[in-house]
Formats: structure tokens, sequence, C-alpha cells
């Protein structure tokens, strides 16, 4: 393993926050901002989980954002949505641009507002990022962003922003066991095309597009009632435990809708999952991302 020049590298049995993590998802990444380090982590052939650190810059203003033009980094689960070309854009913006999708649909729930948080690079020159100096991205110095690149794959890398690493595992395994059950049940559901059963899996506080739950029922019985569904997988499950929204987990995953006619309908989608006052898993958001 080469390591740049401001990183530090050590090995990890587990992923932070990570409860699933398939194969088909490469490398996570976990901005602490308490620590302004960015940390890389990714399997090692032997099964365990390797760790680099690099020093980032966050919005002027801190982390936590809020609102628009607050100045400061989100906090919560996000994935790499595009990569831009920085050579039209300001010098600050260095080497590359990866835009994260935030807001998410729990962001958007929890009226949170702003957009155009990217991880980016820094002033040509810049050696060391200055702690807080951005508009609210992530930025990390050039040289490293852009050895950075093949490992950043756009609809896919993970994106998670914590103020400092719980490390702590307990009760992790049982909990992924649970929300991989609840995702297989809901596909179950929805493969069923039955909406009773379907609504069971949601919270009576859930909101979708500004939509509460009797709304979006009427939305997803109109979508049932025209698809001609012969059966709905899922694959490629990612789950993670959301930093800074107390028991909130997200589960990121693919579902293939087959249809009676031999078509096929492919998309990504996400569920915010929250334990009700019985202990139960519920959805409190989704969206297709």
């Amino acid at each position: 393993m080469v390591l740049l020049w401001a990183s530090t590298s050590s090995a990890s049995e587990h992923l932070p926050y990570v409860l699933e993590w398939p194969s088909s998802t490469g490398d996570v990444f976990i901005a602490e901002t308490s620590t302004y380090r960015l940390h890389r982590y990714y399997r090692l052939d032997d099964g365990t989980v390797a760790v680099e650190s690099r020093p980032m810059s966050i919005g002027q203003n801190g982390a936590g954002k809020r609102r628009e033009g607050d100045l400061k980094t989100p906090y919560g689960v996000y994935f790499v949505v595009d990569r831009l070309d920085t050579s039209p854009l300001h010098p600050k913006y260095g080497s590359a641009a990866f835009p994260l999708d935030y807001p998410s649909a729990r962001d958007r729930q929890l009226g949170r507002t702003g957009s155009g948080i990217w991880l980016h690079g820094v002033l040509p020159g810049t050696v060391t990022p200055i702690p807080r100096d951005t508009d609210g991205c992530i930025a990390i110095n050039n040289d490293e962003l852009t050895a950075l690149i093949p490992r950043i794959d756009v609809l896919s890398t993970p994106f998670i922003v914590t103020r400092a690493i719980k490390n702590d595992n307990e009760g992790a395994s049982s909990t992924r066991d649970e929300l991989t059950d609840a995702v297989a049940r809901w596909t179950d559901s929805l493969s069923e095309g039955r909406l009773d059963n379907l609504l069971e899996y949601y919270s009576t506080e859930f909101t979708y597009q500004g939509l509460g739950l009797d709304d979006f029922a009427v939305l997803q019985f109109d979508e049932m009632r025209s698809a001609e569904v012969a059966g709905v997988s899922f694959k490629d499950l990612f789950i993670a435990e959301d930093p800074s929204d107390d028991g909130v987990f997200v589960s990121r995953f693919k579902i293939a809708v087959k249809l009676t006619d031999g078509g096929l309908r492919q998309q990504r989608k996400r569920l915010y999952w929250q334990r009700d006052e019985a202990g139960v898993f519920k959805i409190i958001a989704e969206d297709e991302a």
C-alpha cells in the first residue's frame, strides 16, 4: 500500500456506522469534522478493513447544516452522484469535484435546505487544507484527490459525515439482520401488490416528497393497480446508521421489477428506518437514489 504525503493508515475489524457492506460497494468515506480528517475505508484480501486518513477542510461555520447559505457541512449518510470537470470553475475547487446527494429525503423531511455539497480539491499550491474554508463542502489536497479518483464510483460510493467517529459496534449484527429481513419482507409485499401489507412497514410519521402517509398510500395504490408486476427482487443492500439522527438507519439497494410482459424495470431505492414505540423498525422516509 502506498501512502500519500499526509495520510496515515491502519487496519480495523469493522467499519464504523456501516452494518451491511456489499461487495458491489467499493470504498467508504467517513468525514470526521471534529478532527478535520477524511477517512477512507477499504477491504484487504484477508477480509480485514484498512483505513487511510488525510486532512480536510469543511464549512467556514463548521458542521451541522440546517439551511441554505449557512456555510456549514451537513451530517448524515450520502452518496456520490456525479463527477464534475473543474477546469471552467473557480480555482478553489481544485483538481476534481464530486457532488453528494444532499439534501436527502430525510434532510428534506427535517426541513434542511441548501444544495451543492461536494468533495473537491483546493486552490493550487495549497499543501494542507485550512480546517474551515469552504461554503459547506469537504475539500482535500489536490494530489490526494487526484489519486482517489479511481476509488470513487459515481452513484455507488458512500460518504458519511459525523462529528466524531463512534467505534462501538455492540448490537450491530442483530440490527443488521433485523433490517435485512425488513427490506426482504417489504420487497415481498411490493411483489405481491398488496397495499395493506406494504403499508405495515411505514411509520405514521412517514412523508414522501411532501406527502403524508395517507396521500402516499393513494399514490402507491395507483401505481400498483397500473403495473403488471410478476415479481420484485433486490440486491446490493447497503445499511448504515445515521451518525447524527438518533436511531435512524439508511438502507440503500437496487430493486428489479419483472413485468408480466417480460419487461424489466430497475431502480435504486433508499429507505430510512426508525423503531416505533413497540421497538419495531418502520420506514420514516424514502427516496429513489
